[in-house]
């Protein structure tokens, strides 16, 4: 039962989160081989602005254990 949490810089139309999240479904199911019926996605618009704060200090920088692909900019070079 997977769910995807996409935090996401603001300002994607509805159609393109639809979009993000109709590919994130079809790649668990076509590569983990997930049921459709049970994956769930969330996506979160966060302000440009906030992103060092509300998602690096927060999500990434704490948990980069757990990363597979790390982000490629340099966060100290982020509005705080």
């Amino acid at each position: 039962m997977p769910h995807v949490n996409l935090k996401i810089a603001g300002g994607q139309s509805d159609t393109v989160k639809r979009q993000l999240a109709d590919a994130f479904v079809a790649s668990l199911v076509g590569i983990a081989g997930a049921d459709p019926n049970q994956v769930s996605v969330a996506i979160e618009d966060i302000e440009p602005r906030h992103w060092a704060r509300d998602v690096y200090d927060q999500a990434i920088a704490p948990r980069s254990e757990t990363l597979y692909r790390r982000p490629g900019y340099n966060p100290d070079q982020l509005p705080r």
